[in-house]
């Protein structure tokens, strides 16, 4: 079964990278949180040059792809974060 996005939980901006948490289906019915960072600048027009690395869990039941397509349907709620 494909791992799927469910729901975008939260999204920032820290410098130059992106911070999502979202939940995604991950067996059949039950879910898992998930957070990803992305070094790239919106609107993500080339997903081939975007970095993401899965913070938690390690592990990437949810591809890249499913977490880029999350980024580019927030790309205008972005809060910005306080580089200090």
């Amino acid at each position: 079964m494909s791992k799927l996005v469910i729901k975008a939980m939260r999204s920032f901006a820290y410098g130059m990278w992106y911070y999502l948490t979202f939940e995604a289906l991950v067996d059949g019915n039950s879910t898992q949180i998930f957070e990803a960072k992305l070094y790239e600048m919106p609107p993500f027009t080339d997903l081939s040059t975007v970095t993401v690395e899965f913070l938690r869990p390690a592990i990437t039941h949810v591809t890249d792809l499913e977490v880029l397509h999350i980024a580019k349907a927030l790309k205008d709620q972005w809060t910005i974060g306080d580089s200090d």
